[in-house]
């Protein structure tokens, strides 16, 4: 029996629907959740254990008798065995003290137990490593999966606008930390555009977007969170969709961007360059990124046979990893 460990997740962000990813179409799933938090809308044929406490996660976990637990967070059980922990990016790690205390508790519970480390891009796997210093553990590539959409991209669809005609509408993805740098990306984009406009951002109410809706409220800035639109409805309302972050796993957003068809700019980074290059926009620092939308003419040239084969080659990859996975528990 696999468990599949929810414990950890605070929001309906990337690393559930990953959960939901590597659990579709997977029948009788025995799931740990916390009481009263979001997944109230999981499939009752599942089994959920609802838990309030890492007490009650020991004891309901050596109850159920388990074979392997897969967590899609970085979050190890320690003493408890066969576990599969999922590193999304190693933001986390970098932040300070707290950074140092949670990479000596990865390497004490590595200690205690064997750990298969789960990592859904390649660009971080030599760092990731460097982390764990301790314990023996492999390491398994584990990447997002894409929608199977025959046609990727529709030629004929030309999202962004030329924005000296009418109101630029920026989409921006996430609001679960400072590595969004919406700190320093929207002081640019109000004083380069100015009142021609707009920013769109996704993702849950919390401390960090509270203080920067504050700090920006005299600015068009609207907040979707995913219980008013799903993804694909939040994109496809944005002229372009930009990401200035350079601590990122994979960002399906963007990814979802382009198989949409709409027009995706980044500054450049190790994790963009491995899955988004060619296809989206690259610039060096968000200055430049800014300034190009200040000076832009007219829509970016697609390249939709591109697009397909990343999407043929991301569910290939992940296929192939939900197979292993299996097989590891079966």
């Amino acid at each position: 029996m696999i468990i599949y460990n929810l414990y950890f997740l605070k929001s309906l962000n990337g690393m559930y629907f990953f959960f939901r990813d590597y659990t579709d179409n997977v029948p009788g799933l025995v799931i740990v959740k916390k009481s009263r938090n979001f997944y109230n809308s999981i499939d009752s044929k599942h089994t959920i254990l609802e838990i309030d406490n890492v007490l009650q996660l020991y004891l309901k976990l050596i109850y159920v008798r388990y074979e392997k637990i897969f967590t899609p967070t970085p979050h190890p059980l320690p003493f408890l065995k066969a576990q599969f922990i999922v590193f999304h990016d190693l933001f986390p790690f970098k932040i300070s003290f707290w950074g140092v205390i949670k990479i000596i508790l990865l390497n004490l519970a590595a200690l205690s137990t064997k750990l298969h480390i789960c990592h859904i891009n390649k660009s971080m796997l030599s760092e990731l490593k460097k982390l764990l210093r301790m314990g023996k553990q492999s390491y398994v590539y584990m990447p997002n999966r894409l929608p199977e959409i025959a046609n990727a991209v529709n030629d004929e669809l030309e999202i962004l606008k030329d924005h000296k005609l009418e109101r630029l509408i920026i989409g921006l993805i996430g609001t679960d930390s400072s590595k969004k740098n919406y700190d320093t990306f929207l002081p640019l984009i109000f004083k380069e555009l100015g009142q021609n406009v707009k920013v769109r951002i996704y993702g849950n109410l919390n401390p960090y977007i509270i203080n920067i809706l504050s700090t920006f409220k005299a600015y068009k800035i609207e907040l979707v969170v995913p219980d008013q639109a799903d993804l694909v409805n939040f994109l496809k309302e944005n002229d372009c969709v930009c990401s200035v972050s350079t601590d990122e796993g994979f960002a399906r957003p963007l990814a979802m961007s382009l198989i949409m068809g709409i027009e995706v700019h980044v500054v450049d980074c190790a994790v963009y360059n491995e899955f988004y290059k060619g296809m989206a926009m690259f610039h060096d620092n968000p200055q430049e990124l800014v300034g190009y939308l200040k000076q832009r003419k007219g829509p970016l040239e697609k390249n939709p046979k591109l697009i397909l084969e990343f999407v043929e080659k991301m569910n290939s990859d992940y296929n192939i990893s939900k197979v292993r996975l299996f097989e590891a528990v079966s």
